[in-house]
């Protein structure tokens, strides 16, 4: 097990102050050094000086906090895997009497759990990267570093502090809601996290998929007779463009097409069952036959 990286501080609980390392008894102030007595013959200019000794002599020392130290076992993450911390109390005047602990992150706003007591001063906590994204989303574009952060409580009301930086990596992939994707190709993370294409399965050539980080024009939800003119009023009414087909070209419209219509004979309505559906390339603006078809699906950019 090895530190990767290490900040001792003390933050102290409401009502509390705040101690820093270094503060140590000392000498006590007026003492003789060499042990002799300042006896009578000191004079009354030296009973103030004895009476400071008698007082100051049987004060109490200051306090010092015991040292924190945060360690991992591993320097980096990545999904799948596993980090345990370990936490060691060490020193401190009077003796530290450890009263548990807890890893949050370096801002307070996420605990990802309680310290589990191994001895007397030494604590641990293994968490999964699963566990990890469950408290705080794990979400980068590029390989990032977190800092961890374990308290200690004290029982003289004080809480001791340790940090530590721990990098997460996708390996040259982005993370997504602690998985790690490509947003240039992924489905459900098309360009950006939680931008999911809308993905219409059209025989082995399903069209909508993410290509370049953008989704691609789909089929929507099918609409029934008469609703609509045509693709272009259909298209606009939930905030897309009509993307338009042609024949022979597979790259424009939806698979080369602009609508697919139904007829809803022996139940088959908006399915694709043959004889029963077809696909069209013609303009986004022409006008459906509605004598003809029951159902329309247009194609629209997403």
């Amino acid at each position: 097990m090895r530190t990767i990286a290490l900040t001792l501080g003390v933050a102290a609980v409401a009502g509390i102050g705040c101690f820093t390392e270094g503060n140590g008894s000392g000498t006590d102030a007026g003492s003789p050094e060499d042990g002799s007595s300042s006896g009578a013959d000191t004079g009354a200019a030296t009973a103030p000086d004895t009476a400071d000794d008698d007082s100051t002599s049987t004060a109490t020392p200051p306090g010092m906090p015991p040292a924190v130290t945060l360690l991992s076992d591993v320097e980096v993450i990545g999904e799948g895997e596993s980090v345990t911390f370990a936490v060691i109390v060490a020193g401190g005047v009077p003796a530290p009497v450890v009263e548990g602990g807890r890893l949050l992150s370096a801002d307070l706003q996420t605990e990802f759990g309680s310290l589990v007591q191994l001895t007397k001063l030494e604590y641990e906590l293994t968490l999964s990267w699963d566990e990890i994204n469950a408290a705080r989303a794990i979400e980068f574009d590029s390989d990032t570093a977190w800092t961890f952060r374990a308290e200690i409580d004290l029982a003289d009301g004080t809480t001791e502090f340790a940090t530590l930086e721990l990098a997460l990596t996708c390996r040259g992939l982005q993370a997504c809601d602690g998985q790690c994707i490509d947003k240039a190709v992924s489905n459900d993370h098309c360009g950006a996290c939680g931008n999911a294409c809308n993905v219409f399965e059209m025989g082995d050539e399903p069209v909508g998929e993410c290509v370049e980080g953008a989704c691609t024009p789909t089929f929507y939800e099918c609409i029934d007779h008469g609703t609509f003119a045509n693709c272009v009023d259909y298209c606009a009414s939930v905030g897309q463009t009509c993307a338009q087909g042609a024949m022979g070209q597979p790259e424009l419209g939806c698979g080369g097409y602009t609508y697919r219509w139904y007829e809803a004979a022996n139940g088959h309505a908006c399915v694709d069952v043959p004889d029963f559906s077809w696909a069209s390339f013609a303009g986004c603006a022409f006008d459906f036959a509605w004598v003809e078809m029951d159902q329309i699906r247009c194609c629209c950019t997403q």
